[in-house]
């Protein structure tokens, strides 16, 4: 207690027995708001006073803890504030009437807001860097800007290798530092796997005045290897319906407790404030909804649109494995549709050639031939964009070893 230490360190000393006695006591009393644990952050103690205040709009009461924990960093005088203390969010979710006149802004010191945005232009946004995919540009543009909103968002991004899916969010990363997180799900395991990752992983060392303030949104690459492919071990677990079954709290905003493993301690993170977005190939459901469309070009009749392909939904999701459990949880689907030569050549002479200058520090040229030409090695292969930033890549390092004429690196004639 503080009484304690400050009579300790002599500085009660000029004061009699009986207010030292007084401020005992009123300690004691304090102290309830600890409720019996021998250390909480001050944190934790005003996120149990907000649950039970008469505001119940959660996103303003974690600004309010966010301006709470910001201004205990600032004060140098204090006792030190943790990073992340599991308990400071899971009373965040109670509360009765609203109280529109209660409201605190956060400090300086805490994360700064992120630019005020309509979809649309978080949206146009995404679309100068991920060319050809405007649907799911416009789909990811209004999750994030629900997600700031307050309302939470699981959605499933269903395409090809190569087709923009990682890049799009990779995209926003950078935009709202701090706001997304990107995982290789297919490295993941259940808890109680040594040397894999597990949910809890995701959260460690998060910022909680940044988690407060905005919540997270955790996305999950490569999800179809986890969710529609079996792991059964030698006992016949299926070990990824273990992890599913961690990953289902996650998504329906659970607090969500995992327990102390080696080196870490138990938490409990309350993911009333957390979006997750599930990426994958989804190869055995976009073979299905290949077939249906050419059955659907001999004539058997469809309700499909021009075209032929008719939208992936719910039933896509489960006949390609998924459970219907998780299933049930998505609010929304992006189907990315495969590229075509034109958009890899354009994708290849705008962001892709952009970026190759950026990291070689040189103006990089391209004929419009040589790129035609490695956007259709592209698609035939399969290889997708990384490849073609590899090749050009190979050539700038093969050009700058033979030195090259004149100002810039010019790669016409120059790709095999």
């Amino acid at each position: 207690m503080r009484i304690a230490k400050d009579e300790k360190r002599g500085r009660l000393s000029g004061l009699p027995a009986e207010v030292i006695a007084d401020m005992r006591d009123e300690a004691e009393e304090a102290s309830v708001l600890w409720n019996g644990k021998p250390r909480r952050t001050a944190a934790a103690i005003l996120m149990d006073i907000l649950a039970d205040s008469v505001d119940k709009d959660l996103a303003r009461r974690r600004r309010v803890a966010a301006a709470f924990a910001g201004l205990l960093a600032d004060d140098p005088d204090g006792d030190p504030v943790d990073a992340w203390v599991p308990d400071d969010v899971a009373a965040a979710t109670a509360g009765a009437d609203r109280d529109e006149s209660f409201s605190v802004e956060p400090p300086a010191s805490s994360p700064a807001p992120f630019p005020e945005r309509s979809p649309a232009e978080i949206r146009d946004v995404i679309a100068r860097r991920v060319l050809g995919q405007p649907e799911a540009a416009k789909a990811a543009a209004l999750i994030v800007s629900a997600h700031l909103a307050g309302r939470r968002t699981n959605a499933v991004f269903i395409g090809p290798s190569g087709c923009g899916k990682s890049e799009i969010w990779r995209v926003l990363a950078r935009e709202y530092p701090g706001l997304i997180r990107i995982v290789d799900f297919s490295r993941f395991a259940s808890e109680g796997w040594a040397g894999s990752l597990h949910l809890r992983d995701i959260f460690d060392g998060m910022d909680s005045v940044s988690y407060l303030r905005h919540g997270l949104i955790v996305v999950l690459d490569e999800a179809d290897k986890i969710l529609c492919e079996p792991a059964v071990g030698s006992g016949g677990t299926d070990h990824h319906v273990l992890l599913q079954n961690d990953l289902l709290r996650l998504m329906d905003g659970d607090i969500v407790e995992f327990g102390a493993e080696g080196k870490k301690d138990a938490m409990a993170v309350d993911c009333s404030s957390v979006s997750v977005v599930m990426l994958g190939a989804f190869e055995r459901l976009r073979e299905g909804q290949a077939r249906a469309s050419r059955r659907i070009g001999f004539g058997h009749g469809s309700s499909a649109p021009a075209g032929g392909r008719a939208g992936i939904g719910y039933d896509d999701l489960i006949a390609a494995g998924m459970r219907r459990e998780i299933a049930g949880r998505v609010n929304r689907i992006a189907e990315l549709a495969p590229l075509t030569a034109d958009d890899y050549k354009a994708i290849l002479q705008g962001p892709v050639l952009a970026g190759v200058r950026d990291a070689v520090g040189q103006d990089v040229r391209l004929d419009d031939a040589a790129a035609a030409a490695l956007a259709a090695r592209a698609l035939k292969t399969g290889l997708g964009v990384r490849w073609m930033r590899s090749e050009l890549l190979n050539a700038v390092d093969d050009a700058l070893f033979g030195g090259t004429d004149g100002p810039g690196i010019d790669l016409s004639g120059c790709l095999p």
